[in-house]
């Protein structure tokens, strides 16, 4: 079987978005993809970033994204990092300047493109030739001139069908792990918000309106410790190491030392993320200063993870934050937030009844890092055509 080795501008159609005047997005109309919103593997469409064009525009059809499409950020830290695949659902699209997509043509199967320019080699690549130090950036032409080796179309086919069953696996996951999430949300809102178990007790009023007897009202100080992370410098951020590294917007990398020891609801304090609620998924992780690290106070230790992380995603952290150009979310702002507190033996009722389904959330989680890895080994392997691909 012969590979060819070839630019990746020969096998496809690479474009770049349109300069549409800031000043004049819309809160209606099409989607603009930006920068910001290419994230690793991800569209990110948080309100700040959500623009829309809705404007009378002639080259519409030039620039409107087709599902299946790859667009990678051209600016950035990330710069060769942030790609993604364009989603039906995602649809309709514009894609703006500093963006590039890439289409196939008939030589290549976009599958097989896919999978090339998400690989760690593109990453080698584009740190090789970027350009600028403060804000690094790449070109088109330099996407272009991108080497890739090129079988078959029926092979190409069949190493992206390997790959792919393993990327649908870890979705299908993802989505079991989504709908687990929105059940453990639920089930705390039936307890600790309509109050259903509690319904034939008696009520009294406080801060929050009518809540059951015996039950208090605190406030987030006085039963949280709320502690910023640490600083990291991005240079020291590694593609591999033993902790996951914990920014804004989830895991950004690895480091060899960790902050973390337990799983953690963090809450994020900085950037157009502000105020967002999420938790780590590893017993030992870095945290970054971009989010608050939240654990019970002595007193309260017998609070465990299902319980914190219900309680922060009923509240609109969002709401506390204060900045336009570079939101932020202070320790002094959320410290007085009132909160539910139940008694000890409801709390430790509820997490040990929620505790199988966080523990299934992360057996998930674990499956999912194993399939990622099989598939980040076997995609070099494949696309050098080391593996043959049985017919």
């Amino acid at each position: 079987m012969e590979w060819k080795e070839v630019r990746l501008g020969d096998v496809c159609n690479i474009i770049t978005g349109f300069p549409f005047p800031g000043k004049k997005y819309s809160k209606e109309g099409i989607r603009v993809v930006r920068g910001d919103n290419v994230t690793i593997g991800n569209l990110r469409w948080d309100t700040e970033k959500d623009k829309r064009w809705n404007e009378p525009f002639d080259k519409t059809e030039y620039y409107s994204l087709q599902a299946n499409d790859i667009v990678i950020g051209m600016d950035g830290s990330r710069v060769g990092k942030n790609k993604a695949r364009i989603k039906e659902e995602d649809l309709p699209l514009l894609l703006a300047q500093r963006v590039a997509c890439v289409r196939h043509n008939e030589l290549a199967e976009q599958d097989y493109l896919y999978y090339n320019i998400f690989s760690k080699k593109f990453i080698d690549y584009v740190n090789s030739i970027h350009t600028g130090s403060a804000i690094p950036h790449i070109s088109q032409k330099q996407i272009e001139d991108y080497k890739i080796l090129l079988p078959n179309l029926e092979t190409q086919r069949r190493i992206a069908s390997i790959l792919s069953s393993l990327d649908r696996k870890i979705e299908l996951n993802d989505k079991i792990n989504a709908d687990l999430e929105e059940m453990a949300q639920a089930i705390f809102k039936n307890w600790f918000v309509d109050f259903e178990p509690f319904k034939d007790g008696k009520f009294v009023d406080s801060e929050l309106g009518m809540i059951p007897e015996g039950w208090k009202v605190g406030t987030l100080d006085e039963i949280f410790s709320l502690k910023y992370g640490k600083n990291l410098s991005t240079s020291m951020i590694l593609e591999k190491g033993d902790y996951p590294v914990y920014g804004a917007n989830g895991i950004i990398g690895y480091y060899n030392e960790y902050n973390c020891d337990k799983y953690s609801v963090l809450v994020t304090s900085r950037g157009n993320g502000s105020g967002d609620v999420s938790r780590t998924h590893h017993p030992k992780s870095f945290i970054t200063n971009n989010s608050f690290v939240v654990e019970p106070l002595e007193q309260y230790k017998y609070i465990e993870l299902p319980f914190i992380n219900g309680l922060f995603n009923i509240i609109d952290f969002k709401s506390y934050c204060s900045g336009s150009a570079q939101p932020q979310l202070t320790n002094k702002a959320m410290r007085n937030i009132c909160i539910i507190s139940p008694p000890m033996e409801i709390v430790i009722k509820y997490c040990e009844m929620l505790e199988t389904l966080f523990s299934h959330i992360e057996c998930v989680i674990a499956e999912n890092s194993h399939l990622s890895l099989l598939r980040d080994t076997l995609l070099p392997r494949l696309m050098s055509g080391e593996l043959e691909v049985p017919e």
